[in-house]
């Protein structure tokens, strides 16, 4: 069978990625990574395996999060191809959810690329307004736990060609992408482009050869260390269709290596949760980086990049204000 869409945890304990059923079947699947080995792998639990006809796959960074395309029927979709989100819980993952219609049309939306800490949706639309067949979209997550309106990322990454398989890296900076309208080496070709604000990237960049070859290239995870990359192919090597393969990214590729932070806010004197908003800014510059409001519970998880001094800090009316300093520029991680 095919397996593909592979993409890891921050902490790199679960790796999920979908494989190929019969007929119009994909199943989600998970194998847990204990000391770099991973384990057999198996069928995701819960409700999310349940509808058959279902597509690329992407995960939260602390895991509680999936994200997938699915074609349910009008009765549950909007169109073609639509996003769905499943939340983990202790009984495995919850019944799928459409996203609505800030995400979904009526026309083909896939490719989704959750950032780890869930502030940013990326995925790929042909709705009309676009600049080619397919181009890439951004939905942020506001102050209310939703995500707003998708965004088109413009004309300095979108071509009159297919752009899809996005992947946004834990810095919060690094974005691969999969285009046919780009300058490659064959059909389709995995490129790697910076962001500059919410709103500007650097030019895409070609991976070069030979991760790019005169065939098509399709979807790339990089694990939170920044040098792990996850592609599927189908080598001479391969135990059947396209397999999932990991290999070392080249040093001037690479995204930043992330680390992380996740906790809980709670009324000190009655153990209550509250939720609230937490933001994380470069100290470098004044800008804020990730801006996230806690869950229900009050619980939160952040991706810090190494390469940079933060300042944390949590507010909520009628409490005093916290701030915590990550001092990350000079300190090497654990590799």
């Amino acid at each position: 069978k095919d397996e593909y869409y592979a993409t890891v945890t921050v902490d790199d304990s679960l790796l999920i990625f979908n494989r190929k059923g019969e007929g119009i079947r994909e199943n989600f699947m998970q194998s847990k990574i204990d000391k770099g080995v991973f384990r057999k792998a198996e069928m995701i639990n819960g409700d999310i395996n349940i509808e058959p006809s279902k597509g690329a796959i992407t995960m939260s960074g602390d895991g509680e999060w999936i994200i997938f395309s699915g074609n349910f029927g009008r009765d549950k979709g909007f169109g073609d191809f639509d996003l769905f989100i499943s939340y983990y819980t202790p009984q495995g993952w919850s019944e799928p959810e459409n996203l609505g219609r800030n995400i979904n049309t009526e026309f083909w939306e896939s490719s989704p690329s959750l950032s780890a800490d869930k502030s940013e949706l990326f995925f790929s639309s042909n709705r009309y307004g676009g600049y080619g067949g397919k181009d890439l979209y951004v939905s942020f997550r506001g102050a209310n736990g939703k995500f707003g309106p998708a965004m088109n990322l413009g004309k300095n990454v979108n071509t009159a060609g297919n752009e899809h398989s996005p992947f946004m890296h834990a810095d919060h900076e690094t974005f691969f992408f999969t285009s046919d309208g780009w300058q490659g080496y064959g059909g389709s070709d995995l490129f790697v482009m910076k962001r500059v604000d919410d709103s500007t990237w650097t030019e895409p960049i070609n991976l070069g050869y030979p991760i790019n070859t005169t065939e098509d290239e399709g979807y790339l995870a990089v694990s939170s260390d920044g040098k792990t990359a996850y592609y599927s192919s189908n080598r001479g090597d391969s135990k059947g269709g396209l397999d999932i393969y990991k290999f070392t990214l080249r040093n001037d590729l690479r995204p930043s290596q992330s680390l992380y932070v996740k906790g809980k806010v709670f009324d000190k004197k009655t153990g209550k949760s509250l939720p609230c908003k937490i933001e994380l800014i470069n100290n470098s510059n004044g800008t804020v980086i990730s801006n996230i409001q806690t869950d229900e519970k009050g619980e939160y998880f952040i991706t810090l990049p190494t390469n940079k001094d933060y300042t944390f800090t949590v507010n909520r009316k009628g409490y005093l204000f916290y701030s915590e300093v990550f001092e990350l520029k000079t300190k090497l991680a654990d590799s």
